[in-house]
């Protein structure tokens, strides 16, 4: 006899959170790798690797290090911690650009830099709750 933990709508809502989650975590990887890419040009170009570019270059490979199976609760915490950073360098990068460039802040920037990160906090910690009521 086994004993249903949770209700079978709260698994597959959970269900879709993680695939959710994973599809962010694709896209988030995706632009942090071509952002890393174009870090490391410009960097050559410019007379040197700079600091943001291996920074950049790390946050890709933990992001995309994060969608493997194994481990799924440390990983996620670690991912939560990386996203918070994230999120926190990118409203300082908006804020230097809003304030040096005295610009508008534009929608691209908002959504990369700030929307996706905290996007992939919320379904990070709906999947880590999950795992903890499973």
């Amino acid at each position: 006899m086994t004993v249903q933990t949770s209700h079978p709508a709260v698994q597959l809502r959970s269900a879709a959170s993680v695939e959710l989650l994973r599809l962010a975590l694709l896209m988030q990887g995706a632009l942090l790798t071509v952002s890393a890419i174009e870090s490391l040009i410009f960097g050559i170009a410019g007379g040197g690797v700079t600091v943001a570019a291996i920074l950049t270059i790390a946050s890709a490979t933990l992001v995309f290090a994060t969608r493997r199976k194994s481990e799924r609760r440390r990983r996620l915490r670690w991912l939560i911690r990386l996203e918070y950073l994230l999120a926190a360098t990118g409203v300082i990068d908006l804020l230097l650009a809003a304030f040096l460039a005295h610009r508008p802040l534009e929608a691209v920037g908002l959504i990369t830099r700030l929307a996706l990160p905290i996007t992939v906090i919320v379904l990070a910690r709906r999947a880590v709750r999950s795992d903890v009521t499973a």
